[in-house]
């Protein structure tokens, strides 16, 4: 609202400017009329006004107009410019998190209003990039290993979720597949538990997950509101800026002691998320987490929307998942 404001007041100067303009015209329009004695018939030439005097009028009223277009271009050059300011460059980013946070917030909004206000399933459809190598050997079940749930540095996640007009929901369907369709994994989310169907399969002794929440929202920004909000309270550096139709924030922290840790053979130094949003639509395009081994950042994980949208009803392989959760 802050920038609709700003073209808002841009605007009524310029109208001001221009009828004042006008005013100025018609205003020296009259008073010549009213000044300058009508000429007689049979009066000689040099009764009549000077051609220096005429010409010196028309001058002035040819160029205010020109000069009032000139201040208009300059107020919304000046608007541009503290619209720019406030969103950032790439080479002077916006690192205020209150204004960042505010401006997210109005995308977002952007977003849900474009896709929520009514009942249904909301599909959502992510591309996740995430080598193989940084996964880990853990063993998820017997018999089991991670490769088995994530064989391919590419995936796509699906999920479905069940919401009300705000995008609250208490059923949730996933599934992580095969760039070519092929589903790896299985979850559904429903009366408050977790489970974990390609992994209960394979393990007969599997125990459901109790969720803290029943009822939580869908997250159209894949949590950047929330990252902001730690950001604040953990003093990690944050940069935003605009940059082709698009909004980039990025968070960035270093660790106080670096170390090596899960899957990596390397020493970290820090970490930065980055976030990209679409400044028209205000829906969210991409996230990457990245990790720094001192001299170099490098992608651990990318995620790349596909499709946000409502749709009536479930397709079939997301439907017979739910149908398993509930014969149970």
């Amino acid at each position: 609202m802050k920038h609709k404001f700003q073209y808002i007041m841009v605007g009524s100067l310029i109208t001001m400017l221009v009828i004042a303009g006008a005013f100025t015209l018609l205003f020296r329009s009259t008073s010549a009329d009213a000044t300058t004695p009508l000429p007689v018939q049979d009066a000689p030439v040099a009764s009549l006004p000077s051609a220096e005097v005429s010409k010196t009028e028309t001058t002035v009223f040819i160029n205010e107009p020109e000069e009032i277009t000139s201040q208009a271009e300059n107020l919304i050059r000046e608007a541009n410019t503290s619209q720019v300011g406030l969103l950032g460059t790439d080479n002077n980013p916006q690192t205020d998190i209150d204004e960042i946070t505010k401006y997210v917030t109005e995308l977002v909004t952007k977003q849900e209003r474009a896709i929520l206000g009514k009942p249904g399933w909301l599909h959502i459809q992510d591309e996740i990039f995430y080598p193989v190598e940084f996964r880990g050997n853990g063993e998820p079940a017997p018999g089991m290993s991670v490769a088995d749930l994530y064989p391919h540095d590419v995936t796509i996640s699906e999920g479905w979720y069940l919401v009300d007009e705000q995008g609250y929901y208490q059923q949730r369907v996933g599934h992580i597949q095969t760039t070519e369709g092929h589903i790896l994994q299985r979850t559904v989310t429903s009366d408050g538990e977790l489970v974990n169907l390609t992994i209960q399969e394979a393990n007969p002794s599997y125990e459901k997950s109790e969720l803290q929440f029943v009822q939580e929202k869908v997250h159209l920004d894949h949590n950047l509101l929330y990252m902001l909000q730690m950001a604040k309270q953990h003093e990690t550096e944050v940069s935003a800026w605009h940059e082709d139709d698009r909004y980039i924030v990025t968070f960035t922290g270093w660790y106080e002691e670096p170390d090596k840790f899960m899957n990596f053979e390397t020493t970290i130094f820090g970490f930065q998320d980055k976030y990209v949003l679409d400044q028209n639509s205000g829906f969210f395009l991409s996230s990457e987490h990245l990790l720094n081994d001192g001299e170099n950042w490098f992608v651990l994980e990318k995620i790349t929307n596909l499709n946000s949208e409502i749709i009536e009803k479930l397709p079939e392989e997301a439907a017979q998942s739910l149908a398993v959760v509930r014969e149970q």
